[in-house]
């Protein structure tokens, strides 16, 4: 199940561009209630830069609150002029951590303006998305081009199999690194 292996990679802030609570209610029920989950008009949104904790934010909140959900043109526009600390707490993180983005399709205007803007604020390409094959050389230039982001294509055979095994392995990658880490007493 590709819920256990993104939990499985252990990071601190999760994004999620989704509405439901399926993935709130796996990490919840796991960790019994210590991890956190935010949405993008929480008034205490920026502790998620600065706790200790473990967080989910909802970018385009949530079904629990259908009337302050993020889903047409107009809802976009008022959400980054009404909550730009939402936007400067995501800006933050994409300066100081490594994004993958998993199942977030390439029309987010979001995603698009947050990415485009750090792309061209630094010019650098250190973030991450995966995509069914196949996917264009020209499409996997244009967005690492214009917002960063590189493309890490996967087949679509068996369910996604290739993706819930790449994440799963990565997950194992990054727990013997934090092992590494602590043995070497490196942070």
């Amino acid at each position: 199940m590709l819920h256990k292996s993104i939990f499985e990679l252990d990071v601190r802030t999760t994004i999620s561009l989704n509405f439901d609570s399926i993935y709130d209610k796996y990490a919840t029920g796991l960790t019994e209630g210590t991890f956190i989950v935010k949405k993008y008009d929480d008034s205490d949104i920026r502790q998620v830069v600065a706790g200790p904790d473990r967080y989910l934010i909802k970018m385009h909140g949530s079904m629990d609150a259908p009337s302050r959900m993020i889903f047409t043109a107009k809802d976009y526009a008022n959400a980054r002029t009404k909550h730009r600390e939402f936007y400067e707490v995501v800006q933050s993180l994409l300066h100081t951590h490594t994004c993958l983005l998993i199942g977030c399709g390439l029309s987010d205007p979001d995603v698009r303006l947050l990415f485009e803007d750090y792309r061209h604020a630094l010019n650098e390409s250190p973030h991450y998305q995966t995509m069914p094959k196949p996917v264009p050389h020209e499409v996997s230039t244009f967005i690492r081009d214009t917002r960063g982001i590189n493309i890490l294509a996967y087949s679509l055979r068996d369910s996604h199999k290739e993706l819930n095994e790449s994440i799963a392995a990565l997950a194992v990658l990054a727990s013997e690194r934090r092992d590494m880490i602590v043995d070497r007493r490196n942070w």
